[in-house]
């Protein structure tokens, strides 16, 4: 069975924001929403996270419209089922808005460093993570989240909806994360790295990571 989540903020202390009625009337499994810290809040995805678990992550961005949503989920679900049945397996789909606002005030103090332009918006974050116990059902489960997210790109792709850029925080080991943020924008942070960190500390002595020279 497929559950569906969604997270929401209001960053003023409101009971029941009007703002959310149409979501409020949609019936509930479970409702944890309420006036909560930052703490309480990073307490409950921790409760969702635990630790001993081996995890992966997978992301990519497309244009925001309801045939890429459809097709996303409907992938995700598709791509999971090879695998159900895998030790601790913990599958997960996560979208997330990109809007041309968000795109304009992000570039707002010195430029915008991710390629991201607003007249690309509105974007869908992708990001299918899964997590699983056994370190003997690693290559299968890499490689059904890689399909599933290469599906997406070759579809986004043919309907001209594929953007190249690729959020950090959701990629895996195996994308090249800095290079998606354009050539222009590549060199730019080599001329930094240059400038601020000329002994190289952050690229060679830092472990992990995405780097600017991979390999490190």
């Amino acid at each position: 069975m497929f559950v569906a989540a969604i997270d929401m903020e209001y960053t003023k202390p409101a009971e029941n924001p009007p703002i959310f009625d149409t979501f409020k009337a949609i019936p509930a499994m479970r409702d944890t929403m309420g006036i909560k810290s930052q703490s309480n809040v990073t307490l409950e995805f921790k409760a969702s996270n635990p630790n001993g678990l081996r995890e992966s992550y997978w992301t990519v961005t497309v244009k925001l419209d309801i045939e890429m949503i459809t097709f996303v989920a409907d992938s995700y679900m598709a791509g999971i089922d090879p695998i159900k049945n895998v030790t601790g397996i913990v599958p997960a789909l996560t979208l997330q808005v990109i809007s041309p606002s968000m795109i304009a005030k992000m570039s707002k103090n010195g430029g915008n460093a991710l390629g991201l332009k607003p007249s690309e918006g509105p974007l869908l974050l992708v990001l299918v993570n899964v997590m699983w116990a056994d370190r003997a059902d690693d290559e299968a489960v890499l490689k059904a989240v890689s399909d599933i997210i290469n599906a997406v790109k070759y579809e986004a792709e043919s309907s001209k909806k594929l953007n190249k850029f690729i959020y950090m925080n959701y990629a895996s080991q195996f994308q090249n994360v800095i290079e998606s943020y354009g050539s222009a924008n590549y060199e730019r942070l080599l001329q930094v790295a240059r400038r601020y960190d000329p002994s190289r500390v952050f690229q060679e002595l830092q472990p992990g990571y995405f780097k600017l020279t991979p390999g490190r």
